[in-house]
């Protein structure tokens, strides 16, 4: 059995040699209701995967402007992943809720 190290600012973890070696870990506060943020995942990123602190809806698109208007619901409690086949490609989730104050937590491995 391995054990997997942490750190909020980023490290390696074992069984992140799987996919990536490198993760880190970012929290993006989304203050204003039924307002679009976005979050550039750092450059190699092979997988990534969010859920929200709080306990409301998020809209989760991939191109800006459209987390309002065509949107893939991450119900609370819920989680959503990907993986990026092209750790080269420059990706950035876009991403609100309905509900004010919420803390997206965005993981990643590169």
């Amino acid at each position: 059995m391995s054990v997997v190290s942490s750190s909020i600012a980023g490290g390696t973890s074992d069984i992140g040699k799987l996919i990536g070696s490198t993760y880190g870990v970012a929290n993006v506060t989304m203050t204003l209701a039924d307002t679009e943020y976005s979050y550039a995942l750092p450059a190699g990123t092979k997988y990534w995967r969010i859920q929200n602190r709080d306990a409301g809806l998020i809209k989760l698109a991939f191109a800006s402007g459209t987390s309002g208007t065509t949107w893939f619901s991450v119900w609370p409690g819920n989680q959503e992943d990907g993986y990026i086949k092209n750790s080269t490609a420059s990706v950035t989730l876009y991403f609100q809720s309905p509900k004010a104050a919420q803390t997206l937590e965005i993981y990643t491995l590169s």
